[in-house]
Order: C-alpha cells, then structure tokens, then sequence
C-alpha cells in the first residue's frame, strides 16, 4: 500500500485530498491542526497525525510517528496554509510588527521546507518520491495584479522560489516536485462565493501528482493542468 502524509488535513482541500487518496487505497497519514479533528466518515486506511507545521519540533515529531509505522513515504503532500491579509490593505495601512506577514512565512513558506526536510529520509526510502506543494496565483510574479495581500503573495512567492532549488537539488535523486495552484476554492481562506469546491480541487491535484514528469523540471500549473506563470 502506497503511503502519503497531507498537511493542513482538517479541512477543505486538505480533507478531500484525504478522503481521495483513501479511496484509491494509499496510507493516508493526515498532519492534523486540531485536536478535536477525526476522520472517522472517511473510509480507508487515515492516521490523524498532530502537526503544526510551524514547529520543528512537531514537524520532527510527526516524521518520527510516520517511521514508526511505515519504511517509506512515496508522496509529502504541503497543503497547510493561512491568508491573514486584508485583500484590499494597501501599504500605508499595513502593520509591519503586528506579526500577521512573519505568520505567514512561518506556515506557507518555512513549514513546507521542515517537512521536507524531515521526511526526506522516508521519501528517499521510495522509489517514488514525490513532492506535492499547494502553491497560488497569488504568489506569481508573471501575473501579479493584487494591490494588497502582502504577506498571502510574498509568502507564495518564496514557495515558488523554494520548489525551483528542491528541483535543482532533489531531482537529481529521482525526485518530482511540483507547485499546484488549486483554484479559487470554497473555503476558509477563498470565502463562500469561490468558483470551485475542494472536492474539485482535490481530484485535479491527485490527477497530476499521480502522473510522471521530468525530474529535473520545475512545473508550475492549476488543479487542472494549465501552466502558471513563475
């Protein structure tokens, strides 16, 4: 049985990502935020694992719990994400020291990289090794048009960066790594009146991480396929 651990698995994409891949029998370790999370309507194989991916020390703990029941990882899936940005904040009435920006590095940019970093002796271990990160719009230079969001976009912006040097270190063993921009969703982050649900989102994300692409290219696309611009 292939094996997969989802960050930012409570809710929204992060729990239809679950509910998917566990239907299509993959171990789903789910990086759960809150403790009162269950999975317990979703059929299949799910191992809620507390996460947050803004410790080391968790991050380090969640790797270890995940090694304890299985020799491999075949897929780290970044979901986990936070938008603590007035969309229509502009600069003159941004607070620089409310700590709302650094949070959202903290989770969207340097959480990713703590969990590749601990799990890579588990990815390694695989021989599929594959590495899944729900990137944004927002974080793309090529096609940038907001004038707020500051922290939401830059952080996005740095993942992006992150991805194209894991690809330039990584894919040389073997590994595909690749950014997903999952549409504007229904959710906590997209609001109510988004275009898509996670459900669809979610389906869009496994078609491709289930696909093979170069290991040495660094892809950049939507839930369903089309290019984004870096």
């Amino acid at each position: 049985m292939p094996a997969i651990f989802i960050t930012g698995a409570d809710t929204g994409l992060g729990r239809a990502l679950v509910a998917q891949f566990a239907r299509k029998n993959y171990r789903v370790f789910a990086g759960t935020f809150h403790a009162t999370t269950n999975y317990h309507d979703i059929a299949g194989d799910v191992t809620p694992i507390a996460l947050d991916v803004r410790s080391l020390d968790q991050v380090k703990a969640a790797a270890a719990a995940t090694a304890a029941l299985v020799p491999a990882l075949d897929i780290l899936l970044n979901n986990a994400g936070i938008h603590l940005d007035d969309q229509d904040q502009v600069l003159d009435d941004v607070d620089l020291e409310d700590g709302s920006i650094q949070a959202q590095f903290e989770t969207n940019t340097l959480g990713p990289l703590r969990c590749v970093q601990q799990f890579l002796p588990l990815l390694r271990a695989s021989d599929t090794r594959r590495i899944i990160n729900i990137s944004s719009e927002a974080g793309s230079l090529g096609q940038s048009w907001r004038v707020g969001a500051l922290g939401y976009c830059m952080s996005k912006a740095a993942l992006n960066m992150q991805t194209t040097i894991l690809v330039n270190h990584l894919g040389r063993e073997g590994f595909r790594i690749v950014n997903i921009h999952p549409g504007w969703l229904v959710s906590k982050i997209g609001g109510p009146h988004a275009d898509i649900g996670p459900e669809v989102a979610a389906a869009g994300v496994i078609d491709w991480a289930l696909r093979d692409w170069p290991t040495d290219q660094f892809t950049y696309i939507d839930y369903q396929g089309k290019p984004q611009l870096l």
